[in-house]
């Protein structure tokens, strides 16, 4: 039986047949001009294109980004915090040491050798320009500070030397007077005065050694020692340099006089 064409089927067929051989025979790029996209089969991984090199590049490049990202967000923290705390002073008139110094408040710092001024020559520690911190003050006049500094002033801890190299003052300082716990120094005492006896202290004149307890603006205030040259000790309670409460003066024989004094005078006796 022939067909329409005038072809048998078994003909047909074996036309058909070697068509199909040919086609598995082309190149597979020849069969799969149309698709741009062929896919393979692996072992490990499926539907893996041609793109595969670009696709790494292209997580490789995101890996990267979200890095550099990730970095500039710190940065961007790290800026923000800075300038929230190196904030510059804006009062210069009352300067404290902070516990943990900034970069910034470190730039404001700088330490000194023998920096002269019309009082004397200067070694220690500045802030912003004046003495703030630990330091030494020779003065012209021979005296010589070492302790602390605030604002250009003698603050915290400090003593005060001679000119003959003995201790005036040694103890708490502040704004450059004597303010707090300390111990003063008489530098030329007098060996003997017969006038004192304790009852009256206008009388002591320079018979004192030294001074230890109190002050408060530079003035003996509160509960203090008074050690004199010929033995005596007074302990007792001052008000602005002046003998005024209750205390008890001990002779160097032992005799002790427990009372109360007002403007350095003994008032009554316990």
């Amino acid at each position: 039986m022939t067909s329409p064409r005038g072809e048998s089927k078994p003909v047909a067929k074996q036309a058909t047949l070697r068509k199909n051989q040919m086609v598995e025979k082309m190149p597979s790029d020849e069969r799969n001009k149309e698709n741009y996209n062929v896919v393979y089969l692996t072992p490990d991984k499926s539907n893996q294109s041609l793109d595969a090199s670009e696709l790494n590049r292209s997580s490789t490049t995101n890996l990267f980004d979200e890095q550099i990202q990730s970095i500039e967000r710190m940065l961007i923290l790290h800026k923000k915090s800075q300038e929230e705390h190196l904030t510059e002073p804006k009062n210069h008139d009352y300067l404290s040491v902070p516990s943990s110094p900034t970069m910034r408040e470190r730039a404001y710092y700088q330490y000194v050798c023998s920096e002269e001024s019309e009082l004397g020559k200067y070694t220690g520690e500045k802030y912003i320009g004046k003495r703030h911190g630990k330091g030494v003050f020779h003065y012209k006049e021979g005296y010589k500070y070492e302790g602390g500094w605030q604002n250009d002033e003698m603050s915290g801890y400090g003593v005060l030397v001679g000119a003959n190299g003995r201790v005036l003052y040694a103890g708490e300082w502040q704004k450059g007077k004597f303010h707090g716990r300390g111990t003063l120094y008489n530098q030329d005492p007098s060996l003997k005065n017969d006038r004192f006896d304790g009852t009256n202290f206008e009388r002591m004149g320079d018979l004192w050694l030294k001074y230890e307890g109190s002050f408060s603006n530079a003035k003996k205030n509160g509960i203090g020692t008074v050690a004199l040259a010929n033995g005596d000790l007074f302990v007792g309670s001052f008000v602005n340099d002046v003998v005024h409460g209750q205390g008890s003066y001990t002779k160097a024989d032992g005799t002790t006089i427990i009372g109360s004094w007002q403007n350095n005078k003994l008032v009554s006796r316990f």
